[in-house]
């Protein structure tokens, strides 16, 4: 597996939890981020390497640091609600 298809799925993991924390559906994650739903999609599935603005707003819009979203998955990790 490349590095890039790594750091895309530990987005993936950590995305949903966050977005399914504030009980928010994917079109709700993007009416307050500006990324569009179809991103949210591939990215939460892991299909799609993210930019670096693009965690920035999905960052902004759910309340948490982006570095978070890359972060790998850690049962220690809250995700607020």
């Amino acid at each position: 597996m490349h590095k890039e298809e790594n750091q895309g799925q530990a987005v993936s993991v950590q995305l949903r939890p966050w977005r399914e924390s504030r009980k928010w559906s994917q079109y709700e994650l993007h009416q307050r981020s500006g990324v569009a739903r179809n991103e949210i999609s591939n990215l939460e599935r892991g299909k799609r390497e993210p930019y670096p603005r693009t965690l920035a707003r999905l960052g902004a819009a759910l309340g948490c640091p982006p570095h978070l979203l890359w972060s790998a998955p850690d049962k220690d990790v809250d995700h607020p609600s």
